[in-house]
């Protein structure tokens, strides 16, 4: 939730409201209190709060205990035409231009965002009713098959640095989990297990049960997840590419492969390095921009490349004769 201002720090109840809790027994107040939190919550998260009969119904209370939670709200809160409770204009929090900033920093998109897009963004998320001039498209991320209690469960052992125990491919795993990673759309998390930095698709987790034991983060770990293109983790291996065609300006505007260096520029093709854990960190990408790109100094990675190649020939030839 949103600080409040100084004005809501104030005690939301004066002497003589208190001396009217005080007659209430102590499972009441826990429950008013309990409902003013999460009215309070809702209304500093942007909300309109529904009419006091739906919210009399939703938190299983009358139209007039609603009634008398919204009065002891009454120097913040007011009521809209609709009959709706809204913070009063003097309190609505303002999106900020640096928080903004830090989420989008936070969310690696910032470079998407040409001129002063940020800064019309922010306007018009503050003028509601105003119609956007920008259309984003993807990616878009996999929730499917990833139980959001178990995210919320591994979010706060991040956060807090809690072991955390899961099952993994049907495998159990003890973890500590350093960073939840959103690599093109797909969340994976990054966590070391048996003193080696690994990463687990959220997807295939289950069954996550946050420890009450603490980790303490290795440096090198944070560095590690932090400098990295993706979710690959472990020793680099330095790969050298030419190149050539169509790929050279896709190449020269912006990055194709993890940690990519333009190490020469010549008339025809580009010299790129290139810094991977694992051939099939590169491998796809390469099969994607054949016959554009070829491996100029790693035989091991150019050999694992050409055999993918060969096998799919090779099942593309196979399906050509079953079908006939």
């Amino acid at each position: 939730m949103l600080p409040l201002t100084s004005a809501v720090r104030e005690p939301l109840y004066t002497h003589k409201k208190k001396s009217f809790l005080s007659s209430m027994t102590s499972e009441n107040t826990t429950k008013l209190a309990r409902r003013l939190t999460e009215l309070i919550h809702r209304l500093y998260a942007g909300e309109q709060l529904q009419q006091a009969a739906t919210l009399a119904q939703e938190f299983n209370v009358s139209e007039r205990t609603i009634f008398r939670d919204l009065e002891r709200l009454e120097e913040w809160v007011h009521s809209t035409p609709e009959g709706r409770y809204q913070l009063r204009p003097h309190l609505q929090p303002r999106l900020q231009l640096k928080q903004l900033e830090a989420v989008m920093a936070l969310l690696d998109i910032q470079e998407q965002l040409p001129g002063n897009t940020l800064r019309r963004l922010t306007q018009w998320a503050e003028t509601p009713g105003d119609e956007p001039s920008y259309l984003f498209r993807g990616p878009f991320s996999e929730m499917e098959g990833i139980n959001r209690q178990d995210f919320d469960t591994l979010e706060e052992a991040v956060r807090k640095r809690h072991i955390c125990h899961l099952r993994h491919r049907s495998k159990a795993r003890t973890l500590a989990p350093y960073k939840l990673i959103n690599q093109q759309g797909i969340w994976y998390l990054a966590a070391a297990e048996n003193g080696k930095l690994k990463a687990f698709a959220l997807s295939q987790c289950s069954h996550v049960l946050k420890t009450e034991e603490f980790f303490e983060p290795r440096n090198d770990f944070t560095q590690e997840i932090e400098s990295s293109d993706g979710i690959w983790f472990g020793l680099k291996t330095s790969v050298t590419l030419h190149v050539s065609g169509l790929a050279m300006e896709y190449f020269k505007r912006r990055q194709q492969v993890p940690q990519q260096a333009i190490l020469r520029e010549h008339s025809n093709y580009l010299e790129v390095s290139t810094q991977v854990s694992h051939a099939e960190q590169l491998l796809p990408t390469l099969r994607y921009w054949i016959p554009h790109v070829r491996i100029v100094n790693n035989p091991d990675f150019a050999n694992a490349l050409n055999n993918s190649l060969l096998q799919y020939l090779q099942a593309q030839t196979d399906s050509a004769a079953t079908s006939a």
